[in-house]
């Protein structure tokens, strides 16, 4: 198309994320409150948000 003006749209780029393990699980604590964590979680922040909820 000669002639025709040519727009750019704003970008951003953001890092990947690493693909997953597939070794997440999913804690079910009572009142219906899951916890989903993958394999890198880290194991003393884990603790902390589970003390937090009162487990």
């Amino acid at each position: 198309m000669l002639g025709a003006t040519v727009r750019f749209a704003p970008v951003s780029v953001t890092p990947e994320k690493p693909a997953s393990s597939g070794s997440g699980i999913e804690i079910e604590l009572d009142g219906g409150v899951r916890v989903r964590v993958d394999g890198s979680v880290d194991e003393a922040a884990l603790r902390r948000v589970l003390r937090a909820l009162g487990r």
